[in-house]
């Protein structure tokens, strides 16, 4: 069902319809574009993925139209990130997935990677499905020990203790944080709090806004 389809390299003069597709995965995702945040990999595909350090892979259907596309870099001695992989709704279930997974793992081989990571959404089930038959796994705790039984998930030899499931618990103080970065609005807050002074002061901190706050 994928004759006729081609991945290959993108190259410079694929700069529209990289960007084209691309658009229609974020479109898919429900995601705004950022060129110079989240998606700086997307604005500057030649800078990001040329060279030595990745690679950008383009689909072409019968017709040469690029209907795909997936990523691989480099981050780290040994490790590499696997992004933005895409397939048109109208070309998944043909076994294309599966050919891009296996051309994009022969570049993180040229790059040098022992190990991929990448991140994705559940809305991207197809895409999910075809990572976790490849043998990615989600959140993992690597100190888990490998004879012990979990109540839930399972134990990678190589992974340690794997769940499909996370829990958001982090993102809360991550969000205040970073408020606090940009407005020091915590440490306004928990400046007027006499609990905090006192047990500070007790602690034998003094001075600065400790001063102020008497």
């Amino acid at each position: 069902m994928t004759a006729g389809f081609t991945i290959r390299r993108a190259r410079p003069e694929d700069d529209a319809a990289v960007a084209r597709e691309l658009a229609q995965y974020l479109s898919f995702i429900g995601d705004a574009f950022e060129p110079e945040g989240l998606d700086h990999d997307i604005a500057h595909w030649q800078e990001e993925y040329g060279g030595g350090h990745g690679a950008l892979l383009l689909v072409q259907d019968p017709a040469g139209e690029v209907v795909g596309t997936a990523a691989v870099r480099f981050l780290a001695p040994g490790v590499g990130e696997l992004k933005r992989m895409w397939l048109r709704p109208t070309c998944q279930g043909r076994g294309l997935g599966r050919r891009l997974m296996d051309a994009s793992l022969e570049e993180a081989r040229r790059l040098g990677c022992r190990s991929l990571r990448l991140d994705t959404e559940s809305k991207l089930e197809a895409a999910v499905h075809l990572y976790r038959a490849y043998g990615f796994v989600d959140a993992f705790n690597p100190s888990f020990p490998a004879t012990a039984r979990p109540a839930a998930g399972s134990v990678e030899p190589s992974a340690g203790w794997v769940d499909v499931d996370y829990l958001g618990i982090d993102q809360g103080p991550i969000v205040a944080m970073i408020e606090n970065h940009r407005s020091e609005l915590v440490w306004r807050v928990m400046r007027k709090s006499a609990y905090l002074t006192r047990a500070l002061r007790r602690a034998g901190f003094t001075g600065g806004w400790l001063e102020a706050a008497r």
